[in-house]
């Protein structure tokens, strides 16, 4: 069992806030419980039973209406992270129940394994979006912070969710040198959303917009693998799988909402059914120089099934993005050094997309829209490390270079739609009037969004040994990403700057463990970054947790 509560720690100042806005956010009350069963009446078979509820009421993450600077990636002068001004409502609440059932028949050197699952969601989630209050083109004055061009405050309500999933594995491992299995899939899921808008400045702010989705999933698959030691220092391990996939979706919008421009009063229904057979495949090949090191290469192809998007709040088509595929090359080397008390490894990857899928967020349009880029390219490599370099101290770090380049000359996409705070765009514009994407930008040479260069983190923890088995401990850790682009445009407001963030953490531990009191800081260097944004209204983003600081107490009962 599981319950967890944190405080607001959000403060709306907006002293002119309606009655039915939030006052204060940030804060959650959260708990679960899962109960587990295993049953082995015999030799010959074996039953592991599972089922889990989980209850939240919490905020969503916190819009900030005009927090970047123009012309930079900067947060503006005087910001407190401890406050909001906002005229709407922020609010989050999700339940979910779900179970499985894994049942296991050996025999011999054979074993059939049969998973069942279920899961079951609701989850409805209200945000002041525009990030602050007032309207400048609705005629609300005064706004703040900074010019709100229009009001948005919307909620999406999961109104049903569930999922069924059914795997069959059958497994042989007589083989003197390895083992095969084959296996089959089945998977089906349907959910229904409803996503409001809302009149900020009536009272009781009622709905001024509504849309409807549908969406059933039916996929099936069938697989098989193989894990062969070829001699004493060769491996082989393979694997192939076929997998159909449909999907059906309707979609209608029955209120539109002041802000979609151009819309008819009502739309739809809005209907799509893509579907796609797909074969994917892997090969890896492991050779062991000796107990302690190997070196292993991997190439695989992986694909993905056409995804749909048809939130039509603000819009009024429902996009499909096709299949995408992408063959991947692996490689690295694995060892265990210094008597087994340290752990090296070292990898480098190469992959090429087709037609990955890509999401145009929000712009002018504030809609979002599905895209299939024609070729995404990537390649890095990275590097992990566990070492005990005593008995009593302990080092854990990871470094990963990694490089993505969207290749499309033909892709271009809309970029923000602040009218009042524009963005400063830094990719090519088409400017011939008669081109079809006369206004947009080309993301040709792009990264993929939130996909930063550089990523590091390392762990170091000395444990001071006492008598009768208790044990006083230092702990110190960082985290580190190199800076980010937030959308498949590149901007100068809508980057994420580079972010180090340090945490540490002492405590004292007595009767062998069962008992622990520590004090504990996270971001103690107390960063302030944005790490997200939207871009159709002003130069709204959100940032990071602040820093924070406590006081813990563990037991653990026996």
């Amino acid at each position: 069992f599981l319950y967890q509560t944190r405080d607001d720690w959000i403060d709306n100042k907006n002293t002119g806030a309606p009655p039915d806005s939030v006052s204060d956010t940030g804060g959650y009350d959260e708990y679960a419980i899962r109960g587990q069963l295993l049953i082995e009446p015999s030799d010959q078979f074996s039953a592991l039973l599972n089922l889990h509820y989980r209850d939240l009421d919490g905020s969503p993450r916190a819009f900030r209406g005009n927090l970047i600077r123009a012309g930079s990636d900067d947060i503006i002068s005087g910001f407190d992270q401890d406050e909001v001004f906002w005229d709407g409502v922020n609010d989050q609440e999700l339940e979910h129940i779900g179970g499985s059932a894994k049942l296991v028949w050996p025999s011999g050197p054979w074993e059939l394994t049969s998973i069942t699952g279920w899961e079951s969601v609701e989850i409805d989630s209200r945000a002041d979006v525009d990030g602050g209050f007032g309207s400048v083109f609705g005629g609300v004055f005064p706004t703040g912070v900074g010019l709100i061009p229009f009001d948005a405050q919307s909620q999406d309500s999961m109104d049903s969710h569930d999922q069924i999933t059914q795997e069959f594995r059958l497994l042989n491992d007589s083989w003197d040198n390895g083992f095969w299995q084959v296996g089959f899939y089945y998977f089906s899921e349907e959910f229904d959303i409803d996503t409001f808008n809302f009149d900020t400045f009536s009272p009781g702010q009622p709905v001024n917009g509504q849309t409807f989705q549908n969406q059933e999933t039916d996929a099936w698959a069938v697989f098989g693998a193989i894990d062969i030691d070829l001699n004493e220092s060769w491996s082989l391990a393979a694997g192939l799988r076929y997998t159909d996939e449909e999907k059906d979706f309707t979609a209608n919008r029955s209120i539109t909402a002041p802000g979609c421009f151009g819309c008819p009063a009502m739309l739809g229904p809005l209907t799509a059914d893509p579907d796609d057979e797909i074969v994917d495949w892997d090969a890896a090949l492991t050779y062991h120089i000796n107990d302690d090191v190997s070196i292993y290469g991997r190439v695989a192809q992986g694909s993905r099934a056409p995804s749909i998007q048809g939130r039509l709040l603000f819009g009024n088509v429902v996009t499909i993005g096709d299949t995408e595929e992408i063959l991947s090359i692996e490689g690295g080397i694995k060892t265990e050094l210094l008597d087994g008390s340290m752990r090296l490894n070292a990898s480098a990857y190469w992959f090429e997309m087709d037609d990955q899928q890509l999401t145009a967020v929000g712009g002018g349009a504030n809609f979002n829209q599905l895209i299939n880029a024609d070729t995404v390219d990537g390649y890095g490599y990275e590097i992990d490390l566990d070492w005990l370099v005593t008995e009593n101290f302990f080092i854990n770090a990871g470094f990963s270079y990694n490089d993505t380049e969207i290749d499309d000359s033909s892709l271009f996409v809309q970029t923000c739609g602040a009218p009042l705070t524009p963005c400063t765009v830094r990719d090519p514009i088409d400017m011939n009037p008669m081109s079809p994407t006369f206004g947009l930008a080309s993301i040709d040479g792009n990264s993929l969004p939130f996909a930063p260069e550089y990523i590091a983190n390392a762990m170091a923890q000395y444990n001071f040994s006492m008598a009768d088995g208790n044990e006083l401990y230092l702990q110190v850790d960082t985290a580190y990403r190199s800076d980010i682009n937030f959308f498949l445009y590149e901007s100068a407001e809508f980057r994420g700057e580079e972010l180090w963030e340090w945490g540490g953490r002492a405590g004292f531990t007595w009767n062998d463990g069962q008992y622990e009191l520590a004090v504990f800081g996270r971001n103690i260097t107390d960063e302030e970054n944005i790490i997200g944004a939207i871009d159709f209204n002003n130069l709204l983003g959100m940032t990071n947790e602040p820093r924070r600081y406590g006081i813990e107490f563990i037991a653990h009962l026996r």
